[in-house]
């Protein structure tokens, strides 16, 4: 993969994770990044670097849209690069689990199961 494509996931498409009106793009977002993954599978520590730290904490359908692409990346990525990011995501995994919203809850407990499936 070219290095300008890198860039372009890194500065353009990762920062959309941002603005408030995300659900009006978000899949196609989500399908543009899961695509970056699967074509360069070391891209997956940045991508899942980069969801954690626009993940939302106060709207619970924006969370579930970030944690059902974060499932979708971690599908597509190796141990070594889990390995990578496993610290943070855990720790965020952790804090989904408190969260008072049980469709949240129900969607990071998802999140692991799928992972042990995975054997990642």
């Amino acid at each position: 993969m070219k290095e300008e494509h890198k860039l372009f996931l890194i500065r353009v498409l990762i920062p959309l994770h941002k603005p408030k009106p995300i659900e009006i793009y978000h899949q196609q977002l989500s399908y543009c990044i899961v695509q970056f993954v699967e074509k360069d599978y070391k891209l997956a520590d940045t991508v899942i670097r980069g969801l954690l730290k626009y993940l939302p904490v106060t709207n619970c359908t924006k969370e579930n849209l970030f944690l059902q692409e974060l499932e979708e990346v971690l599908e597509a990525t190796q141990p070594v690069e889990f390995q990578r990011c496993m610290v943070p995501l855990f720790q965020q995994i952790a804090r989904c689990l408190n969260s008072s919203h049980f469709q949240v809850s129900y969607r990071v407990i998802h999140i692991t199961l799928k992972l042990d499936i995975l054997h990642i």
